[in-house]
């Protein structure tokens, strides 16, 4: 039992309990040194009514808050520490002016036969003297109030700066202060929101209406974070619940309304674009939804499979990752890239994808289709590659085409394969010596892929083959834009192009000759002799005019390439591709006209072949020369082969 000197200290708290004495302890914050104390009075203060914070929400009004003594839950009066924020005061220990410590209000035992002397405490009436914290839970659950508030004012402010990730742990943390307040859950369903984080926002909203079921804009915030989501039936649930309201006048849901009402009508002319196969269209009206509904990810997914079949996978692509980030079990998410990795011409992992796929459903018709197909397209062409590696032309051209029959037959188009496909075939009609079927299947593969560069490197190749010089330069100037880092290598494959061509637009002493372009002294010689008298004009004296003149302009030619070709110096400058014509060097042909006569006279001596008038040198008549020589400027004194 208490002892009498006991029993008026007792008496004298209890009655300051009750009665609300204004020198009752008092809990005071102290800024500087961080802690919180239990201190007495010296003297009555006026107690000053604290402002009273508000809450702002995501549509920019204000909210009054209750009284701050908000009345306790029964679980927070024992056992039950007061959560404290660290710039406020020390959580980890309070003490009174005596110096006896407390561990943030948990009730503690004092240990039997001792007596406490802190006035906060009540002795007990068993002969063990057991002490026993009694600290008001109106006290606690102040404490709890104020420093929720305070975490909600921060994250208010956050908010309204834009820092939405900042907002949402404080209002997290004002949730786990004080997690009866509706209005908390409500600002962290709008917090998540913005950030696109639409299923958060649907369970905050719902936790809202679960502590407090008549707060409205815990409706306004399930109802729209339910048509984000694309979720139409529950939106239509949750408009049904805000009309069955008492307050409903007072909650505008008519915009929502619309926005639901036009989401319905796209979603059902998708289905019907989707099984007209009009990509085009399912595209436009995916785009239209997604403004309203742009968290629904089986929307999401609807759209990339219309980008996919209108060949636009790197858009798909990012759509797939964009679905996997917020659900990474997402089916559809990986059989529609693995789809647009095969459009990439990456086989390997596409294939790789759809084995995820088939994970998540292995039932999947669709996905094991796909797989097939993409690895009999991998196999067909892996044997196609070996067959040309091997030398073995012709075998490989039958599986090339047997490759580009698999991709066009599959349901998603891909031009890439095909264009690589046509690239290796025109590479086996170069190896076969077939350059017409080369450059037709050069074509294609460039038609497929206009940056192929590759491509383009090859048709200059096979241009040169057929002589076509001018458009080998073109090929090679296509490639040096396409491939800026290279632009010395180019510039160099130009002009070889360029002078090429200017020699094809020469005449052709080799071909003339009938000889190659390796062709010795002798054989030069041996070749004059053979054609010159074939074409001597006294043969073809009773001709008609037209053939006498075909004959002798062929008969000087021959004399002019003999010209050339027989001189070292004339033949290594003329295959370097100089105008010896037009050249002022008087070992070219710029000095004067050449008479082909004085060179047939060398090899057969003077006199003509019958038919023929001769000069004075023995050769044809400067007048018969004249006469038969073709007056124009492409003359032998200012021929101009360009």
């Amino acid at each position: 039992m208490n002892s009498e000197s006991d029993q008026p200290k007792l008496q004298s708290f209890n009655n300051r309990m009750e009665t609300g004495d204004d020198d009752e302890p008092q809990v005071v914050f102290e800024s500087k040194t961080k802690s919180l104390r239990r201190r007495r009075p010296q003297k009555k203060q006026q107690h000053v009514q604290e402002p009273e914070p508000v809450l702002i929400d995501d549509d920019d009004e204000i909210e009054e808050l209750p009284n701050i003594s908000r009345s306790p839950s029964p679980s927070s009066i024992k056992e039950e520490a007061v959560i404290l924020s660290d710039s406020d005061y020390d959580v980890n220990e309070v003490a009174d002016e005596t110096g006896t410590k407390f561990n943030n209000f948990v009730e503690m035992e004092t240990p039997a036969g001792q007596v406490s002397d802190d006035p906060m405490t009540i002795e007990s009436d068993s002969e063990a003297g057991d002490i026993q914290d009694v600290t008001p839970p109106e006290v606690l659950h102040a404490a709890r109030v104020r420093q929720a508030d305070e975490l909600k004012k921060s994250g208010n402010d956050f908010f309204v700066k834009g820092e939405y990730h900042k907002a949402l742990e404080m209002y997290k943390k004002a949730i786990e202060a004080l997690p009866t307040d509706a209005a908390f859950y409500g600002n962290r369903s709008a917090c998540y929101m913005m950030l696109k984080k639409y299923k958060e926002a649907q369970a905050d909203a719902r936790m809202s209406l679960q502590v407090d079921p008549s707060f409205e804009k815990g409706y306004l915030r399930l109802l729209r974070s339910s048509l984000a989501l694309g979720d139409i039936v529950g939106t239509e649930g949750v408009l049904q619940a805000i009309k069955s309201l008492p307050t409903c006048t007072t909650i505008h849901v008519a915009a929502e309304e619309a926005k639901l009402n036009t989401l319905r009508n796209y979603m059902a002319e998708c289905v019907a674009s989707k099984e007209k196969k009009d990509y085009r269209k399912l595209l436009y009206l995916c785009e239209r939804a997604l403004q309203i509904a742009d968290g629904d990810l089986q929307l999401k997914m609807l759209k990339a499979d219309s980008l996919i079949h209108l060949n636009r996978s790197a858009e798909a692509q990012e759509l797939c990752m964009e679905v996997l980030h917020t659900d990474s079990l997402c089916m559809e998410a990986y059989y529609i890239r693995s789809i647009c990795l095969y459009q990439a011409d990456n086989l390997e992992k596409a294939v790789q994808f759809l084995r995820q796929a088939l994970q998540f459903a292995p039932d999947s018709a669709l996905c094991l289709n796909v797989f097939r197909k993409m690895k009999k397209i991998k196999e067909v062409r892996e044997e196609a590659t070996g067959l040309f590696t091997a030398g073995k032309f012709r075998e490989s051209k039958v599986k090339f085409l047997d490759c580009i029959k698999q991709v066009k037959e599959f349901e998603f188009p891909n031009p890439t394969i095909e264009s690589k496909m046509s690239m290796n075939l025109s590479l086996v009609g170069t190896k076969i010596g077939d350059a017409d079927e080369a450059l037709v299947y050069i074509n294609r593969a460039i038609e497929l892929n206009a940056s192929y560069l590759k491509a383009f490197i090859h048709r200059a190749q096979v241009h040169k083959t057929k002589e076509m010089f001018d458009e080998a330069v073109r090929d090679y100037e296509i490639a040096q834009k396409l491939d800026p880092r290279n632009v010395s290598l180019y510039r160099k494959y130009i002009q070889d192009a360029k002078l090429l061509a200017k020699k094809a637009k020469r005449k052709d002493y080799y071909k003339i000759l009938g000889v190659d372009k390796t062709a010795t002294q002798d054989e030069v010689k041996k070749a004059y002799k053979k054609r010159a008298l074939i074409h001597h004009p006294d043969r073809h004296s009773n001709a008609e005019e037209s053939v006498q003149k075909e004959q002798e302009k062929q008969f000087k030619d021959l004399g002019q390439a003999y010209e050339v070709l027989s001189d070292p110096k004339k033949r290594s400058r003329y295959d370097a591709g100089h105008d010896l014509l037009d050249s002022p060097d008087p070992s070219g042909f710029g000095q004067g006209e050449f008479d082909p006569s004085n060179l047939f006279n060398v090899f057969f001596g003077g006199g003509g072949m019958g038919g023929c008038p001769r000069s004075n040198s023995g050769g044809f008549s400067n007048a018969h020369y004249q006469h038969h020589r073709p007056q124009s400027s492409t003359s032998y004194g200012n021929y101009h082969p360009y």
